[in-house]
């Protein structure tokens, strides 16, 4: 005990010593280094603390200064170690302690502390062969250590950082202060050098300093002066006391000039400039004043103003002088210029050029070649020309030419030209320019109208040349031709945008320029030339196409006729419809004169005048033609009949009336009577006779047979025409009136068939009589009433009266059952009963029809029943047009009541549908959703409405969409379900259904979309446990097989060992058999690589995860389930036999699912068959069946599918195996049926079952 207590004092003692050691540190580390410190931290660990490895490293968090330090070698490891140990808890928390750190030669222990929160201002790492290191002394002892280093690591900084700013600081003072002093020197050379007086006052207004060049201008020493306040120098308003006070009044700066006084007395003009000086306060400290001698520049300003009064008065001189000039120049009616010679560049121009040409005066100046540029294109070559040569002559000149005046007119000018001679060489020009516009417009004037009046004699020598419209039109055109010097001239008729066709009358060209028409030839009338045809006939004269006109030439027409400008009027006779009179010129672009346009006009004029005069010849011969072609056409003939002679005369159409030949036209009373139906004679005669009594006038109908016996219906009438004698003849005319008997009956048998349609229609039809509110409604409109719309809904009671005025005048019976009337006669006594309020608004839009002229009006409005029954209906009304009458409108009502009750039936289920409705137009842009499209994108339906589809789900969701929208428009019903990524991920089923307001074509589509991404997330969830499920049934039926797998493998194994020491031994002979090794490594290699095969279908098995659907040989892969299942099979006596199909198709199938199925369903039927007592045998067989999928049989005779339970095997969980799980065949299904097949199970005949599925051929598969 006392050894033990012995002890603990002395490591008690140790352990004090060492804490004082450590704890006197921060003494010996004042005024050290950074890195010192960590130096000393690390040799007292390695000293005091007796370790064998000591690291120390030492940072500031706040700056990038890390010191780091290592004593000892009994941790190499430890950077590596603090680098792994960083890379995954990121920073030191707490002390750490490494058992061992020796690395497996000395075992040692480690420990490392970190300094500060998280290991911010560093570490400290110790490793010690002690097994008891760290006690909790060392741990102490290296925590205080490394706090005292952190503590005096962070103060050396400190003092650094102290150091350096001192450093910073003295150097910026010494700078300054370096600064400051160059300042002040040049200051003071600059006051000593500077030739204006300044001077330094106080608050005082005392001289407190001043330079040499104040002394000298004042006459008073330095010393003499200061002291001394400003009164020195005088005071008053113009004193430097003054500025003084202006300073105190708060001037920034104050400017006087004033004479002071030397200290000799002498006075001398100065300026005086004084600024205010403040102190660090803010307070008037005095003012600094700076003061100039000006003596000689005032003298100098005296003598210059003296000058410049007497230039002033010269230059007035000069100036009025000029302005005499300019007004004698500018009086003169032309423009006075002076010119360079040779460049012809204006040195002057009277203003009298602005006024005539309009450019400004500058611009004649500036520009050396202005006159060049602005002589008349037509003139410039002419007018350049003459003025050269007459320069070159020395010859004063005048001529006249044209320049182009600034708004585009062109200018007549004369121009009278001196050239000025200098040294016997043209050196000026001078010159008068004259507007002579005036006189050669009267000169073209004249030419004009002496063109005109002859050209005019020509035409009407033309036109009064001939009776005969053709060589009129044609002498006409002719001389047109000659007169204008045009290319063609032509008549087209007729001149009517609304004829079918039309042609051109006549037409004359120049040989170079063959005609464009074909005369007499009738042309279908096209859009371009019904518009030409248009503008014509809206202009009052004539009208220009092409170059210089507001009327394009139509190309190809322009093209195809070599046109280059035309002019056309059109040309009105009388009593015929207009021709169109045009010429064309196809040699240049030409731009037709108001002269031109003049002439041409009159001559249309003349030209309608001479059409209507032989268009009047020419109807006079063909009036008796005509009228007799009009009563055939009429069938009206005339008659006479001379009452003496009884002899009767008749027209031809008479004639062919009765049947009789034309020429036959006399003939007696007799045997017209003869003509006359038998049973109408006695009525015939009876009317004749009391006509030539006096009675009433011949007007009788009759029936007339013909020879060929035709039977004809006419109507006759007649009057006597007497003489002074008595009765003389009777005057009549006949009409076949057989037609109109047969269309008088089609009308009586239309009538009747409209009865039966009016009463047995299925609508309800009205006639009424409007007639009352069609005469209202006339009559505000002649009291200025224009918005009918609007002053019905100002005025309701107009609508009120309009009902009122309103006549039923009948309905039919469907009216009567569809108001439940019990007669038609109820119903009409108070037709106003069947209207509502609502209806008023119905009877308003008919006025507002009505008064706008349409012919028809169409609304929904609600009625009720004579019972109160409300009634919704599709009211029609068919209007007259004007000016036709109202006295029988037809009004119909049809009872929509169920249709409107089945379209809100039908809104309702569109509106609640959980599904996004949309109607889409073919222009991709949405008509109509349901509500559930604006709860999907958070807005309301109305706002989607109308917009595309790409601003509402984006541009990638619509090129999705759109080739489905496309194929619908197209006709075709689509149905798709697919993954969109935009805007969000969402799996959509969708149809698009073709709209058709008709059946000829696709209005809309109607899209119905359904979001199934929940499910699909679920079926995918489900998939990927089916697959898990699928894994681990493969990895547990592996794990049964593992006693037969490893027989399996270990057969080829054997093998090759077999095969190696063969090897070895054939080359281990004295004289080596190298082909005998060859054989024994290949066969050793051959077993290796069956090793390995059945390997590799073991790994596939145990791999998890979806493996990619690729072209599978299903014969090979039973080949490969044969192979590994043979050791299992062999071990309980099982045969197996596989009858495998030729030529096989392949199919698209996961190889490793269809290994899976195959195992289950061969180790079902093993396990079958390994109690049996008789020798059982597994088959397999693979065929194409007829349907062309492929037929893959397990079977076996072994005890057979369970009694009552057959239809169960395949329900997950169910087995009749002790051990089973109940999950293969489940499994097994849903992989089969996944790939496109049916797997299903039948008793054998005999002992056994027979698991049978099928799987699609590529071929099959293949669209």
């Amino acid at each position: 005990m006392d050894t033990e207590a012995n002890g603990e004092i002395l490591r008690l003692r140790t352990a004090l010593r060492d804490l004082l050691a450590v704890s006197s540190l921060p003494v010996a580390w004042v005024g050290r280094q950074p890195r010192d410190i960590a130096a000393g931290l690390a040799d007292v660990l390695i000293g005091s603390l007796r370790v064998d490895f000591a690291y120390v490293r030492l940072c500031d968090p706040t700056r990038s200064a890390a010191v780091e330090l290592t004593r000892g070698d009994g941790w190499k490891e430890f950077p590596e170690w603090l680098r792994r140990h960083l890379a995954v808890v990121r920073w030191l928390s707490g002390r750490e302690i490494i058992p061992d750190v020796g690395g497996g030669t000395e075992p040692r222990r480690g420990v490392v502390v970190p300094i500060g929160v998280n290991g911010e201002g560093g570490l400290v790492a110790a490793a010690c062969g002690r097994s008891d290191f760290p006690a909790e002394v060392d741990l102490l002892l290296l925590s205080v250590a490394a706090n005292h280093a952190a503590t005096a690591f962070q103060s050396a900084l400190a003092e650094q950082d102290l150091r350096q700013v001192r450093s910073e600081l003295e150097t910026k003072v010494a700078e300054r202060t370096a600064e400051l002093r160059r300042a002040t020197t040049e200051l003071q050379t600059i006051l000593d050098a500077s030739p204006v007086g300044i001077a330094l006052f106080g608050r005082d207004q005392a001289i407190q300093r001043c330079n040499p060049a104040f002394e000298r201008i004042l006459g008073w020493k330095a010393d003499e002066i200061a002291g001394h306040t400003v009164s020195l120098l005088g005071d008053g308003r113009d004193r430097p006391g003054g500025l003084a006070e202006r300073l105190r009044g708060g001037e920034i700066t104050s400017h006087i000039e004033t004479r002071l006084v030397r200290k000799d007395g002498t006075e001398f003009d100065a300026s005086v400039l004084c600024a205010p000086l403040r102190d660090e306060a803010g307070s008037p400290a005095g003012f600094v004043g700076t003061i100039e001698d000006v003596s000689k520049r005032k003298r100098f300003d005296d003598d210059r103003e003296r000058l410049l009064k007497g230039e002033r008065a010269a230059l007035a001189e000069a100036v009025a002088a000029k302005q005499r000039f300019w007004d004698l120049v500018n009086s003169v009616e032309g423009i006075v210029w002076e010119a360079d010679v040779p460049s012809f560049q204006f040195s002057f121009v009277s203003k009298q050029a602005e006024r005539i040409l309009g450019y400004p005066v500058d611009r004649w100046l500036s520009e050396p070649t202005f006159w060049a540029d602005h002589l008349h294109p037509d003139d410039r070559d002419r007018a350049v020309r003459f003025c050269e040569t007459s320069v070159g002559e020395k010859r004063d000149h005048d001529f006249e030419y044209r320049m182009v005046a600034a708004d585009g007119r062109a200018v007549w000018v004369r121009d009278l030209v001196t050239v000025v001679v200098q040294d016997d060489r043209p050196a000026r020009l001078r010159g008068v320019m004259v507007d002579i516009t005036e006189r050669k417009r009267a000169e073209e004037e004249r030419h004009a109208h002496l063109w005109f009046f002859e050209s005019m004699d020509r035409i009407n020598r033309a036109i009064q040349g001939t009776h005969d419209l053709e060589q009129m039109m044609s002498d006409v055109l002719g001389e047109v031709l000659s007169i204008f010097n045009c290319d063609r001239a032509w008549l087209v008729y007729p001149c009517d945008p609304e004829a079918r066709s039309w042609g051109v009358s006549m037409e004359h060209t120049r040989p170079e320029f063959p005609g464009a028409f074909v005369l007499g030839r009738d042309l279908p009338m096209d859009p371009g030339v019904a518009e030409a045809f248009r503008t014509v006939r809206a202009s009052s004269g004539p009208v220009r196409f092409g170059t210089g006109s507001n009327h394009p030439l139509p190309e190809d027409v322009a093209r195809r006729f070599s046109i280059r400008s035309q002019i056309a009027v059109a040309v009105y006779p009388k009593g015929d419809r207009p021709y169109m009179f045009g010429l064309h010129q196809c040699s240049y672009p030409r731009i037709w004169t108001t002269e031109e346009e003049r002439l041409f006009q009159e001559i249309g004029r003349r030209f309608a005048d001479a059409l209507t005069s032989l268009e009047i010849f020419r109807n006079l011969r063909q009036s008796e033609a005509r009228l007799e072609e009009a009563q055939r056409i009429a069938h009206v003939g005339y008659w006479e009949r001379d009452l003496e002679t009884n002899r009767v005369t008749w027209s031809n159409e008479t004639c062919r009336i009765f049947g009789l030949v034309p020429q036959e036209r006399a003939l007696d009373r007799s045997a017209w009577q003869n003509l006359v139906h038998p049973e109408d004679r006695q009525m015939v005669r009876r009317a004749a006779a009391e006509a030539e009594r006096g009675g009433p006038r011949y007007d009788v109908e009759y029936r007339v047979v013909r020879p060929d016996g035709e039977v004809r219906t006419v109507h006759s009438q007649g009057d006597v025409r007497k003489d002074e004698s008595g009765p003389s003849r009777m005057f009549g005319i006949v009409q076949d009136i057989t037609e109109r008997k047969r269309a008088e009956a089609e009308v009586r048998e239309s009538e009747g068939r409209y009865r039966y349609i009016f009463q047995s229609a299925g609508v309800s039809i009205w006639e009424a009589d409007f007639s009352r509110i069609k005469g209202a409604i006339d009559d505000l409109k002649s009291a200025g009433v224009r918005d009918f719309r609007q002053h019905c809904s100002a005025h309701p009671q107009f609508v009120e009266q309009a009902v009122a005025m309103m006549k039923i005048a009948d309905v039919n019976d469907a009216t009567v059952e569809l108001f439940a009337a019990a007669s038609k006669d109820e119903f009409l006594a108070s037709p106003q009963r069947v209207l509502l309020r609502e209806t008023l608004e119905t009877i308003a839009g008919v006025l507002i029809a009505i008064a706008e002229g349409r012919t028809s009006f169409e609304a929904e409005t609600v009625l009720q029943t004579l019972k109160g029954e409300r009634l919704t209906v599709l009211f029609t009304i068919t209007l007259p047009p004007a000016p036709g009458r109202f006295d029988n409108v037809l009004l119909t009502l049809m009872d929509i009541t169920k249709r409107k009750r089945a379209e809100y039936l039908a809104g309702q289920v569109f509106d609640s549908l959980p599904d996004r409705v949309s109607i889409v137009g073919r222009d991709y842009k949405i008509r109509r959703v349901n509500p559930a499209v604006g709860r999907k994108w958070g807005v309301t339906a109305e706002t989607v409405v109308g917009m595309h589809i790409a601003d509402l789900i984006g541009m990638e969701a619509f090129e999705q969409v759109k080739r489905y929208l496309d194929r619908c428009f197209a006709g075709e019903d689509v149905s798709s379900a697919e993954w969109f990524s935009a805007p969000n991920r969402q799996y959509l089923a969708m149809s698009f259904s073709p709209l058709r307001p008709d059946s000829s074509r696709v209005d809309a589509a109607l899209v119905i979309s359904r979001d199934l991404t929940d499910h699909m997330l679920a079926s995918d969830a489900l998939r990927q446990a089916q697959a898990d499920l699928a894994h681990i049934s493969r990895v547990t039926t592996m794990g049964e097989l593992t006693a037969s797998l490893a027989h399996e493998i270990n057969q080829p194994i054997a093998a090759a060992v077999t095969n190696a020491n063969a090897c070895l031994r054939w080359l281990a002979r004295a004289d080596p058999d190298v082909e005998e090794a060859r054989e024994a490594a290949a066969r050793m290699v051959k077993s290796g690589t069956r090793a390995a095969d059945i390997i590799n279908r073991i790994r596939l098995l145990f791999r998890k995860g979806a493996t990619p659907r690729e072209s599978v040989d299903v014969n090979e892969v039973i080949q490969e389930m044969i192979v590994l299942l043979r050791t299992e099979a062999t071990r309980y006596a099982v045969p197996i036999r596989a009858e495998l199909g030729a030529g096989l198709p392949k199919v698209k199938a996961d190889r490793v699912q269809l290994q899976q199925v195959l195992m289950n369903l061969m180790l079902n039927g093993i396990d079958a068959m390994k109690d049996a007592k008789a020798t059982g045998e597994l088959t397999i067989r693979s065929e194409q069946a007829a349907s062309g999928q492929l037929l893959i049989s397990v079977s076996d005779t072994g005890v057979g599918l369970p009694p009552q339970q057959a239809d169960q095997i395949f329900n997950a969980f169910f087995t009749t195996k002790p051990n089973g799980t109940g999950m293969g065949l489940p499994i097994s299904r849903s992989i089969i049926e996944s790939h496109g097949g049916r797997l299903w199970a039948a008793a054998n005949s005999g002992p056994g079952a027979t698991f049978h599925f099928t799987l699609p051929s590529e071929v099959e598969a293949r669209p």
